[in-house]
């Protein structure tokens, strides 16, 4: 089988290559208040921290991450624990 270099540049440039590097994101930064989803583990997350659930994808994850109802949540969780 031959693999000629216009083939996989097309390839690389698809949707199909591109959903598959998102999903191999690193999900440990946030591995704290991120689990499977119940329901359908291999697609979506779920956050404990603000209760939604969120689409296995970098993008949407550091969206998540980096958003103000997250980091509003986590600075109040570590403040009250702190002060306990």
């Amino acid at each position: 089988m031959f693999f000629y270099y216009s083939n996989i540049l097309i390839y690389q440039k698809g949707p199909k290559y591109k959903k598959a590097l998102n999903k191999k994101y690193d999900f440990s930064k946030a591995s704290k208040f991120l689990v499977d989803y119940k329901k359908d583990a291999s697609n979506f997350l779920f956050c404990k921290l603000t209760k939604t659930k969120l689409y296995k994808s970098k993008n949407v994850i550091v969206k998540h991450i980096n958003g103000k109802r997250f980091l509003k949540k986590v600075d109040c969780k570590y403040l009250t624990l702190s002060y306990l």
